[in-house]
C-alpha cells in the first residue's frame, strides 16, 4: 500500500467520538500504523462501528486519488468487522448509509454478504433510502440483488416503512423518474396506500417540498470537482456527507459538503464574473448564475415523466377514470396548500392530457397564460438573449411546457439547436429530445453527426453514455429513431475538454484520456450500474462494433482492460462485468 493511501486510510476513522459524531480525517502526516490500531468492532456512543462511518463519507465513486485509501480501508474493515449488518442505536446498518452514497460501497457490501432486506428502527430498507437519495443506479443494483432469491424482490418492493410508504413513494417524492421506472419495471404496486390513505400520486405532490431540502446539497460531477479541488479548497471534502437516513430528517446527502465548499465556490465565481459586462447579460454572482443554469443532476429531477408512468401503470391495471380523477384533484388541492404552484400546474396539465373528468376552463386558460408569460420574460431578458440561454433557464425553472412551445414555434439557429440538443442528452430529457428531433428542420433527413463540428462536439450518443444516471430513454430515442450513428467517435484527446465549464470559468480542464471513443468504449468503463445492465446489452444488440478502435488503436475491450491501470483516479466498479459482456459471443 502506498504511503499516501495508508495516510488516507489511517485518518478516515480516527476520532469518531466527538459530540456531533462527524467523521474526522487526520492530516497526511498521520502515523502509518493508525489504521492497524483500530478496533473494527468497537462502537461509538451512537452504536456505530468504523464501517458505519466509512459508509457515510463523500469520496466513493468520485474522481480522486484518495479513493485508493478508502478502498483499502473498506476491504480492511469488512474483513475485520464481525457483523457486517451491525445496527446502530437507530437500527441503521452500514448498507443503509452506503445506499444513499455509493454504488461501489453498496456492491462491495453486498458481495461480502450484507442483507439487502434489513430495516432501520423506522422500517426503512436500503431500497427505501436509495430511492429517497435519488440514487437510481443503486436502486437498480439492489433490485438485481433482491431478485436472486425467489419472492424476496416483491416483498421488498412493497415493504412499508413506519408511515406505510413503500420505496415507490420515496422515489415519486424524490422527482427522480429513472428510479420510478426501475421500481415499476420490477413490479412495484401503484395501488398501495400509506397509513394516511395517500397514494404515490400524493407523494408526487410533495416533490417541491423535497426539492427544497436538496437546494443546499452539493454532489459535484467529475469536471466541477476538478474545478473545486484545483481552484477553491480541498479542505473538508472528506467529511461525513450523510443526510436523510431517518424518516423525518430535513437534511439530505451531501448537505455537509455544501456547507464546507460553497463559500469558496461563491468567492471564486465572484472573481470570475468581476470582469464580465452585466449590461450584456452576464450574471453578477453565483446566485444570479444559479437560477438560469443546470448545475447538477439535482436540477434534472421532475414530475412530468413520473406522473405519466403512474398513469400508464394504472391504465394497465384497469383503474377506473373516477378514481384517477379523484387522486389528481386531491393532489392539485395539496399543491395549492403547499404553495407548490409549479407542481400544481403539472398535475393540471396531466389532467388535461389524460381527459380526466371536468377541467375548469379557467385552469386551462391559466396554464396557457403562464406559459406565455414565461416565454415573454425570456424574450425580453437580455441575459436570455439566445434560445440556448432561454432553454437552460427554463430547464432550471422546470418550465417544460414552455420549452415544448418554444421548440415548436420558434426559429432556432443551428448553433443554438446543437447546444440545446446536447443539453437534453446530457441530463436525460428523452421526451424533449424526441420533440426536438421531430419538430426542427435542422434534424430532418440528416445524421446527427453530420451537423456537429467533430473538433468541438462529441457525438450525442457518446455524450448520452457519459451520464452518471440511467439514460436509456435518451439512448433509445437517438438509436431507434435512426438519428445517431451507433459507432460514431468522440473528439481527439487534443480537442477534449468540458465545453460548458471552459466557457464559464475561462478554464480548459483537460482530461488526459484517449479520444475517438465510441459509445461502446464509454459504457465499457463500467463506472455505473446502468452501463453494464442497460447500455452495453442495448448497444451490442443494436450492432455496435466491438472491434472499433479509438485513436490509440484500442477496442472497447482493450479500453476496459487498461482503464483502471492508466486512469486509476476513478474507482473500477463494474469494469469486470463490462469485460465479461464484451467477451461473450
Amino acid at each position: 500500500m502506498a504511503d499516501n493511501d495508508r495516510h488516507v486510510a489511517a485518518g478516515a476513522v480516527a476520532q469518531m467520538e466527538d459530540s456531533n459524531q462527524e467523521l474526522h480525517w487526520l492530516d497526511d502526516d498521520a502515523e502509518d500504523d493508525t489504521y492497524e490500531n483500530l478496533d473494527a468492532n468497537l462502537p461509538n456512543r451512537r452504536g456505530r462501528l468504523p464501517l458505519h462511518s466509512l459508509c457515510a463519507t463523500a469520496w466513493y465513486d468520485l474522481q480522486d486519488g484518495r479513493h485508493y485509501g478508502l478502498e483499502f480501508l473498506a476491504n480492511y474493515l469488512i474483513a475485520k468487522t464481525n457483523d457486517i449488518d451491525a445496527a446502530d442505536a437507530n437500527g441503521i446498518r452500514p448498507l443503509h448509509l452506503a445506499s444513499m452514497m455509493s454504488e461501489w460501497m453498496v456492491k462491495r457490501l453486498l458481495t461480502a454478504g450484507a442483507d439487502p432486506t434489513s430495516v432501520t428502527s423506522e422500517g426503512l430498507t436500503a431500497l427505501h433510502l436509495a430511492a429517497r437519495a435519488r440514487e437510481a443506479n443503486i436502486v437498480g443494483l439492489l433490485i438485481d440483488e433482491l431478485g436472486k432469491v425467489p419472492g424476496r424482490l416483491q416483498q421488498s418492493l412493497d415493504a412499508p416503512d413506519q408511515t406505510g410508504r413503500s420505496p415507490l413513494f420515496h422515489a415519486c417524492r424524490s422527482g427522480r423518474p429513472e428510479s420510478v421506472q426501475l421500481l415499476l419495471d420490477a413490479g412495484s404496486n401503484v395501488d398501495l396506500l400509506d397509513q394516511d390513505g395517500l397514494s404515490p400520486f400524493h407523494a408526487c405532490a410533495e416533490y417541491e417540498q423535497e426539492q427544497a431540502l436538496w437546494e443546499k446539497s452539493l454532489k459535484p460531477d467529475l469536471f466541477v470537482m476538478d474545478l473545486l479541488i484545483s481552484q477553491v479548497n480541498r479542505q473538508g471534502w472528506n467529511r461525513v456527507a450523510e443526510g436523510g437516513v431517518m424518516l423525518h430528517d430535513t437534511s439530505r446527502p451531501w448537505t455537509p459538503i455544501y456547507r464546507i465548499l460553497m463559500p469558496g465556490l461563491r468567492d471564486y465565481m465572484a472573481v470570475a464574473f468581476e470582469d464580465r459586462d452585466a449590461a450584456q447579460g452576464w450574471p453578477k454572482d453565483y446566485e444570479s448564475w444559479r437560477i438560469r443554469n443546470m448545475e447538477s443532476e439535482q436540477d434534472s429531477t421532475r414530475l412530468e415523466e413520473i406522473l405519466e408512468m403512474l398513469f400508464r401503470e394504472h391504465s394497465k391495471r384497469g383503474t377506473d377514470v373516477a378514481t384517477l380523477d379523484s387522486h389528481i384533484i386531491a393532489c392539485i388541492d395539496r399543491c395549492k396548500a403547499y404553495g407548490s404552484y409549479n407542481s400544481m400546474r403539472c398535475f393540471q396539465s396531466k389532467k388535461l392530457d389524460w381527459n380526466l373528468g371536468l377541467v375548469e376552463k379557467g385552469d386551462h386558460d391559466a396554464l396557457l397564460e403562464h406559459d406565455s408569460q414565461v416565454l415573454s420574460y425570456c424574450a425580453s431578458n437580455r441575459s436570455l438573449r439566445s434560445h440556448h440561454s432561454s432553454v437552460r433557464y427554463l430547464l432550471r425553472q422546470r418550465e417544460y411546457r414552455a420549452i415544448e412551445q418554444l421548440l415548436r414555434t420558434s426559429s432556432i439557429t443551428p448553433h443554438d439547436a446543437r447546444q440545446i440538443l446536447l443539453l437534453f442528452v446530457r441530463y436525460g430529457f428523452g421526451r424533449l429530445l424526441k420533440i426536438m428531433l421531430t419538430e426542427l428542420d435542422l434534424f430532418q433527413g440528416k445524421s446527427l453527426e453530420s451537423i456537429y463540428d467533430r473538433d468541438m462536439w462529441d457525438p450525442p450518443l457518446v455524450v448520452a453514455c457519459q451520464r452518471e444516471l440511467p439514460n436509456m430513454d435518451v439512448v433509445g430515442v437517438l438509436v431507434e429513431q435512426n438519428h445517431a450513428e451507433i459507432n460514431a467517435q468522440s473528439r481527439t484527446a487534443q480537442c477534449e475538454w468540458q465545453a460548458d465549464i471552459s466557457r464559464m470559468y475561462s478554464e480548459e480542464l483537460i482530461r488526459k484520456v484517449a479520444g475517438k471513443n465510441t459509445a461502446l468504449h464509454e459504457a465499457a468503463k463500467g463506472r455505473h450500474w446502468w452501463h453494464i445492465k442497460q447500455a452495453l446489452p442495448f448497444l451490442l444488440t443494436a450492432g455496435a462494433d466491438r472491434q472499433q478502435v479509438n485513436e490509440e488503436g484500442k477496442t472497447p475491450l482493450d479500453f476496459s482492460l487498461e482503464w483502471q491501470r492508466r486512469y486509476g483516479d476513478e474507482p473500477e466498479t463494474f469494469a469486470s462485468e463490462a469485460r465479461a459482456l464484451l467477451q461473450q459471443d
